[in-house]
């Protein structure tokens, strides 16, 4: 049975938001790293759990 691409029938106006979103979830995962990594001294988070943390929330997609 062939796939049919999800955004193959998307208007302009739906592939606009969709980008805009998944750019504000960057932007968001990006502020939450730079907190993590700016009170990476008083929380004493460890490197690799930073790490899988990250790698979780990429793959969680």
């Amino acid at each position: 049975m062939p796939t049919i691409p999800f955004f193959k029938h998307a208007t302009l106006r739906e592939i606009i938001i969709t980008r805009l979103c998944c750019g504000a979830d960057i932007v968001v995962i990006l502020c939450c790293v730079g907190y993590l990594v700016g009170r990476y001294p008083a929380v004493e988070l460890r490197w690799p759990w930073l790490i899988g943390a990250l790698l979780a929330r990429v793959f969680s997609r």
